[in-house]
């Protein structure tokens, strides 16, 4: 498995250790560069990352992505109904995310305070690979150290496509998620490395009969 990563310069080998949420593609009405493949999120003991994948990108890197939170999962505490005519489906978000690069780069990060969004900070990190995908890091302090699972709403605009398409995601489980393996009774995370090793122990014996 990949150790704890740094949000300054190292970002987590998604398709190892992060879990993945797939998205339904070619929406009417969604752009190619606003339509999201598949959104990973992973943690660590500093940070939450996510990943958004897109079927295609403009010319030169250009996307707006929002990313509702809801960290105690009860819409009851929370931003609910529209935002800034975005769908917040069924989440009560208490944090917000926006990673504006357009024509300049901008990654804000918001609390809901009740009846309006605070601006928090924009101390979080992002990367952009490929002209197609954006990478986030928020510290978890900037969340006020959430408690884990929490709800997930993606939302790539302006020609708005939702990750998913209904509902919301939750992580690290939750219906949407991709199934870690199990091992040892326990659900947990499985390296490649750590496969193949397994695999090439049990065929040992069988090996050493030729």
């Amino acid at each position: 498995m990949v150790s704890q990563v740094s949000a300054q310069s190292i970002w987590p080998n998604w398709q190892v250790v992060a879990t993945s949420y797939p998205d339904s593609t070619y929406e009417a009405g969604v752009s190619g560069r606003e339509d999201m493949t598949v959104c990973y999120v992973y943690k660590d003991t500093n940070y939450v990352y996510f990943r958004v994948e897109r079927r295609e990108s403009g010319a030169g890197f250009e996307i707006v992505v929002t990313i509702f939170l809801d960290v105690d999962q009860s819409q009851a505490t929370g931003k609910t109904g529209t935002d800034n005519s975005l769908s917040l489906h069924d989440l009560g978000a208490e944090y917000k995310i926006l990673l504006d690069i357009t024509f300049a780069i901008n990654l804000y990060i918001y609390r809901w305070d009740g009846s309006a969004w605070l601006v928090l900070s924009t101390a979080g990190s992002h990367a952009e690979d490929d002209n197609y995908n954006a990478n986030i890091a928020i510290p978890l302090t900037t969340l006020a150290n959430p408690s884990f699972p929490i709800d997930i709403l993606f939302v790539c605009h302006y020609y708005t496509d939702y990750n998913p398409d209904t509902g919301h995601i939750t992580y690290p489980s939750g219906l949407g998620a991709s199934t870690p393996v199990p091992v040892g009774g326990q659900i947990k995370d499985v390296s490649t490395l750590e496969l193949i090793a397994s695999y090439l122990q049990s065929i040992a014996p069988y090996l050493l009969t030729f």
